[in-house]
């Protein structure tokens, strides 16, 4: 698609508050964190809502369907209504301004026993001559949801001309190195490298972000102009 024809478009920074507050008050899961090393979930939150937001903006400019300005730490829609095109200082503008919260983080975790981990404890003790104990395996399945709500604001109108939830989920283990994090949110690992995505965290992040993109791109064929 020619540059000329591409819609225009920034995005800035996730809100954190609801997620933050949600670790706040959830017991279990900010336990996990800390036994993951996360000490300051509000730091934690606010990490999750910029890398939400850069592993969008990847997934855009990947796409070749929009021109992506970068924006971050700015008071997005306020900013480029006040742009003055003829200003001796002019800055490109963005057309779209995609504004987004992460909404809710889920982090559960169960025993799974049973016959799987029956016949696993009999393999494995049976090599000790032990075939009568089964169960005695410890086995758990994690399952981590992040939930992105985005809006697709045009800054020339401030009509939200699109609105969109959507979650991935990721069913890695937890731990020191599945989950990524240290005290201070992401731990100096930014949201876009792979080690991040590697994460039970991460790759849930970068599933919801894709589904985003995937609904901002379905709206550029029918309500965003260049």
């Amino acid at each position: 698609m020619p540059l000329s024809e591409r819609p225009s478009v920034t995005v800035t920074a996730f809100e954190y508050g609801t997620v933050a507050s949600q670790l706040t008050d959830d017991d279990p899961a900010r336990g996990r964190l800390e036994r993951v090393g996360v000490r300051d979930t509000y730091a934690f939150a606010e990490a999750l809502g910029t890398g939400a937001a850069a592993l969008l903006v990847e997934k855009l400019v990947e796409s070749d369907r929009f021109k992506v300005f970068e924006r971050s730490q700015l008071e997005a829609v306020r900013r480029e209504q006040q742009i003055d095109g003829d200003g001796a200082d002019r800055i490109a503008r963005a057309r779209y301004v995609i504004t987004g919260s992460i909404s809710r983080l889920g982090m559960n975790e169960k025993d799974v026993g049973g016959v799987a981990s029956g016949i696993a404890s009999a393999m494995l003790l049976g090599r000790l001559g032990h075939l009568g104990h089964l169960g005695l395996i410890d086995a758990k399945q994690s399952s981590t949801t992040v939930h992105l709500t985005a809006r697709v604001v045009d800054t020339r109108t401030g009509e939200i001309v699109g609105s969109f939830t959507e979650a991935g989920v990721s069913n890695k283990r937890w731990g020191v190195h599945l989950l990524g994090m240290g005290p201070g949110g992401l731990g100096g690992v930014r949201a876009v490298d792979s080690n991040f995505r590697e994460t039970a965290v991460g790759e849930a992040t970068a599933r919801a972000a894709a589904a985003i993109a995937e609904r901002v791109i379905a709206l550029r064929a029918t309500r965003l102009g260049p």
